[in-house]
């Protein structure tokens, strides 16, 4: 699965270059903006493979306390620009960049699918903090929960795990949860669409 997924955007490279190579293609901006999208196909993919093996080999955490609600903020910005970002403010001790990561491809993953809305909450309940991130797309059967998380997975052509993606970014959220003690989940959204969910215990470190 990792080679084929590595493979495709090489091959898309390598037949852009052999145009240009063959004066089938000329060399202009719009040639100069596929490569570049290529490539940074390319180092997407490797990134996120180069992450699961850490967390595969449960390199230690960069334990900090830190607010969900406002790395929840910092990346809608990034990933969701619309989305409505609200919740509990609740302070816990986690590995920043990991659960930010694993925010990030939630909201990404949301804005993806949505029809026009998305929106994270953060809630603090019974020795937990959640993160649910609402679309109003196709939604997806919660009886998917495990497969929706998996690595390189594919659905039904309404709900792809990562249309136009590997399959990655959400199997980094169950894998960044794993690592703290959490874990994720699935269910139909208040939006209408689907409700993807990750929770941390409020006492990561331990």
């Amino acid at each position: 699965d990792a080679a084929h997924e590595l493979r495709t955007p090489l091959m898309a490279l390598q037949g852009e270059l052999e145009l240009v190579g063959n004066k089938a293609s000329p060399v202009d901006d719009a040639l100069l903006e596929r490569l570049d999208a290529l490539c940074r196909r390319l180092g997407d993919r490797i990134d996120d493979l180069v992450l699961l093996s850490t967390l595969d080999e449960a390199r230690p955490l960069v334990l900090a306390p830190a607010d969900l609600l406002t790395i929840v903020r910092d990346e809608a910005a990034i990933a969701a620009p619309d989305a409505i970002v609200h919740g509990d403010t609740c302070a816990i001790v986690l590995d920043h960049e990991l659960v930010a990561r694993a925010a990030r491809n939630l909201l990404a993953n949301a804005r993806r699918h949505a029809a026009g809305r998305v929106a994270a909450t953060i809630e603090c309940t019974d020795g937990r903090v959640w993160l649910h991130v609402d679309d109003d797309g196709p939604g997806a059967d919660p009886a998917l929960r495990d497969e929706i998380f998996r690595r390189f997975a594919r659905l039904d052509e309404a709900r792809t795990v990562d249309r136009g993606g590997a399959g990655l970014g959400l199997a980094i959220v169950a894998s960044v949860a794993a690592a703290h003690g959490g874990g994720v989940d699935l269910s139909r959204g208040p939006l209408g669409g689907a409700r993807l969910s990750l929770w941390l215990p409020v006492d990561s470190a331990g």
